[in-house]
């Protein structure tokens, strides 16, 4: 069924009558694509958001409406309503397939409206981040940006945990040793940080300081 044939909705009770009555996606859509603004008051209800949400991931190739439609969806999500780590697992929870959710969740974290502060919060919330899908495609995001962060920001010697917090979390070395490269080049690593870092990269720690001992 294309978008042009989904029912027309004009009166504002046509909202709730589409919201609460028997669940009819498509109509849903038609919704979303007349008003924009029915975006938020949707997203109260979890379950049926994450299935639009759902439906969009995995239609939006159909035509030029749903991709349309998609991408209205998204900004608004992104830039509106997200708003802590946990918003995520609301959204993905209806996305059955794992790939769609890598999708959404690589959306969100490359996006030019995503609010910093729920990436930066992500990178440090190993309860949140496991119920998520790893793909290094989306991870590295706030794992960078909690790490630079604190990096930035710290007026004390930092430790390996306090820099990545998610180490236990992550498949990618390289993530750590480039974040762990900075805080030492900046004279933010610990002690106990930089034998980690000479006895786990001793190649980066020698293109740092050459084979002195630095310690």
């Amino acid at each position: 069924m294309g978008i042009k044939e989904f029912v027309k909705v004009s009166d504002y009770m046509d909202i709730y009558n589409i919201i609460l009555g028997e669940k009819n996606i498509e109509n849903m859509i038609a919704l979303i694509k007349e008003n924009k603004k029915v975006i938020p008051i949707l997203y109260s209800y979890e379950d049926i958001f994450s299935e639009i949400l759902s439906f969009l991931l995995s239609n939006k190739d159909r035509n030029t409406d749903l991709e349309y439609i998609f991408n209205m969806f998204v900004d608004i999500l992104i830039g509106q309503l997200i708003t802590k780590p946990s918003d995520l697992l609301i959204c993905i929870k209806h996305i059955k397939s794992k790939k769609d959710q890598i999708l959404f969740l690589k959306t969100v974290m490359h996006s030019r409206l995503v609010n910093d502060d729920v990436l930066i919060a992500l990178g440090r919330d190993k309860n949140i981040f496991q119920q998520l899908p790893y793909d290094l495609s989306w991870v590295e995001i706030p794992i960078l940006k909690y790490g630079s962060k604190i990096i930035l920001s710290a007026k004390e010697k930092l430790s390996v945990i306090r820099i990545c917090p998610l180490i236990d979390c992550i498949d990618d070395n390289s993530l750590l040793e480039f974040l762990l490269a900075w805080a030492l080049e900046e004279n933010k690593l610990d002690n106990e940080g930089i034998d980690y870092f000479k006895n786990n990269y001793r190649k980066k720690y020698t293109e740092i300081y050459g084979n002195s001992n630095h310690l």
